[in-house]
């Protein structure tokens, strides 16, 4: 399977519900990988962290001053995480920025998966996935992402 799909983590979701003081997405350094189309085993019900497979492998590599890099890997970190509740909606996105913003890249990526480095029980909890649709290509620009205006990188209706 390849990286088919956008989808919010449930398991985690439902942990930021329940136990939301370990996941202060508020607080907590949330982050961004991008990640080839080779990408496989999404499960969105489970346990998946950043650490595990299939996340081990296919992570775009890039390194600049722009963004905080993770190992080498196209890892940048949200400037203000902020969850918040509105009219039977818990909305969670990036307060600080529109965009996520990767300069002076060359790579292709199929999709980013938006993760919680704080955490270290479960360690790197994927919160969602997002697919781009087709594989997106840039050389020697910038790579940008843009969080939807109303909806955040990710909302849930209750």
């Amino acid at each position: 399977m390849s990286f088919a799909t956008s989808y919010v983590n449930g398991y985690h979701l439902s942990q930021m519900l329940v136990n939301g003081a370990a996941y202060n997405l508020d607080t907590d350094s949330v982050r961004v990988s991008l990640y080839t189309d080779t990408i496989s085993s999404m499960d969105k019900n489970a346990n998946e962290v950043k650490g595990s497979s299939p996340y081990t492998t296919n992570e775009v590599s890039y390194t600049s001053s722009s963004v905080t890099p993770g190992s080498g890997a196209a890892a940048g970190t949200l400037s203000n995480p902020a969850v918040t509740q509105s009219a039977g909606k818990i909305i969670f996105t990036d307060a600080g920025s529109a965009t996520m913003a990767w300069t002076t890249a060359t790579f292709t990526a199929r999709g980013a998966v938006i993760w919680d480095d704080t955490l270290t029980s479960p360690a790197d909890p994927v919160l969602c996935a997002i697919n781009f649709g087709a594989d997106k290509i840039v050389t020697a620009g910038t790579f940008t992402i843009t969080w939807d205006a109303t909806n955040g990188i990710f909302y849930a209706t209750y």
